[in-house]
């Protein structure tokens, strides 16, 4: 608000002296004039009585004088009140310039929604007029989109972030600061800085159609808070309401108690602290748990979509979006059929799978749908023309990535794989392999024929020179259990670095 428009409306009501108006300068506060302050800013208006005038006038001045006589004209913006009206002005005029920013403010989240119609833009311009980063979350505590332009630097929220949702032990904490818990119905922000992180952070609920659908939260990184930053954290949240039920309505998805019950076991919450009213909640006896993602992982599923098209397809399933993919709990005979899981998704061949084992206690759901990340995780890297990755099948390859990725795991092959690898062994890359068939066959002689396009006799052949070359027995149990461990680390390591550190190494599938 300028000077001129301030005075216009305080004349309707008050009688006002305008000595000067000369300067067009946005008022955006106001103060008590303060002869000993030497820095006054073009921004801000200030109050005062004649006799506190100071040697050199601010931009913008009302003063209160109670003489006939009125000062020179100032090259300044300077108005004259009578001093029992001081306090009802001073009052009139904070009220005129909150408003006003009030409005500028909501009115520019309006524009920019309209414009942008996304939320993620959203966020990241409204960052921006903070000069801080913002972080919006579902009522689950999980991220919904946060600001890139001015990003998280708070270790705590970059590590929530970066996995896509906050654990229960940091949402159990949060729940317990008093600010939170006094926490009323509506969009007045709160203060929600905790222990242990070292910035201050408020946040603001953020609703749709009366419904609390979440949050967005202020975090104060490098810059400090401004006075203004509550208010306009608040007129941010009630335009991001209207702007996810405009353009983001796929963040509007509808759960039960299923839904909400079975997302706080994936993130870790005990059981026993769970309502008792997720005790009446049934599952099927034998359960099993499909995480399901695009192979590119370019972005998440839209779980209002994947909720739907469960209950159509998978009407004893249960699906939430969790780790960027779709966490689907169901009946293990619906799970193990790939293809009726996949018309889930549409487009199936672009779609891979981690299978969890069956299970039988719910409870246990989140140690289900780890195995499934891993199984899916361990299979795009090791077998990529496949789509679908059971963990009976590949859970050992998981643990073997597991244990390369801080041990050099080439020590451990057999040293028969070793020697056949050495590049003065003219023909190990072909008794390699049939070696490989052979154990894959379960060591018979017959399959593993029929697999190398060979006649049986050279089978034969091939596995005796290399018994006399490696010194090893291949009717001994033990033996080829370690052989067939070495191939599997075998082929961890042609996915790690393609090679083994030597010449002859290649993918073994």
């Amino acid at each position: 608000m300028k000077f001129d428009q301030l005075i216009d409306n305080l004349q309707k009501t008050y009688k006002v002296d305008v000595i000067s108006a000369a300067c067009p300068h946005e008022i955006i506060d106001i103060k008590l004039l303060d002869p000993n302050d030497k820095q006054t800013r073009s921004s801000i208006l200030y109050f005062g009585y004649d006799s506190q005038k100071p040697e050199k006038m601010p931009v913008n001045c009302i003063l209160a004088s109670g003489k006939e006589t009125r000062p020179a004209s100032t090259e300044h913006n300077l108005a004259i009140i009578h001093p029992e009206a001081f306090s009802s002005v001073f009052n009139v005029c904070s009220d005129l310039i909150k408003n006003t920013q009030r409005n500028d403010f909501y009115q520019y989240y309006l524009e920019v929604a309209e414009q942008v119609q996304n939320v993620d833009a959203l966020i990241d311009l409204a960052s921006q007029s903070f000069g801080a980063s913002l972080i919006l979350c579902d009522r689950d505590f999980r991220i919904l989109s946060c600001s890139t332009q001015i990003p998280v630097t708070d270790e705590l929220w970059k590590h929530n972030i970066k996995q896509g949702y906050c654990d229960y032990e940091f949402i159990s904490q949060v729940r317990e600061l008093k600010a939170v818990q006094m926490m009323h119905a509506g969009t007045n922000p709160v203060e929600v800085t905790c222990k242990s992180s070292p910035f201050r952070k408020f946040a603001s609920r953020i609703y749709c159609s009366d419904t609390w659908i979440g949050f967005v939260l202020l975090i104060e990184g490098d810059t400090s808070y401004r006075a203004s930053h509550p208010e306009m954290l608040q007129l941010l949240a009630s335009v991001l309401g209207d702007a996810i039920m405009h353009y983001a309505p796929n963040l509007l998805y509808q759960t039960n108690e299923y839904h909400s019950f079975l997302y706080n076991l994936l993130i870790g919450a005990p059981p026993e602290t769970l309502p008792d009213l997720y005790l009446k909640l049934s599952f099927p006896e034998r359960m099993q748990v499909a995480y399901v993602k695009e192979k590119d992982g370019t972005k998440s599923p839209d779980e209002a979509k994947v909720i739907k098209k469960c209950r159509e397809i998978l009407p004893d399933c249960h699906a939430i979006v969790h780790k960027d993919g779709a966490v689907i709990i169901g009946n293990a005979e619906n799970l193990t059929n790939s293809r009726k899981l996949l018309s889930v998704f549409g487009k199936a061949d672009n779609i891979n799978l981690g299978i969890s084992r069956p299970f039988t206690d719910v409870k246990t759901v989140k140690n289900a749908m780890e195995e499934a990340v891993e199984a899916y995780e361990t299979g795009c890297v090791i077998a990529p023309q496949e789509s679908t990755y059971h963990f009976d099948q590949y859970g050992i390859y998981a643990m073997f990535r597991k244990l390369a990725a801080y041990d050099d795991t080439e020590r451990y092959l057999h040293p028969a794989v070793r020697s056949l690898l050495t590049p003065e062994c003219g023909d190990g890359e072909v008794l390699l392999e049939t070696l490989r068939v052979y154990l894959q066959s379960n060591c018979n002689i017959k399959e593993s024929a029929e697999s190398l396009h060979m006649h049986r006799n050279s089978v034969t052949y091939r596995l005796h020179k290399i018994e006399e070359m490696c010194g090893i027995d291949l009717n001994d149990m033990e033996t080829c259990f370690r052989l067939r461990i070495s191939f599997m680390l075998l082929r961890i390591h042609s996915v790690k670095d393609n090679d083994l550190r030597q010449p002859r190494a290649r993918q073994y599938n």
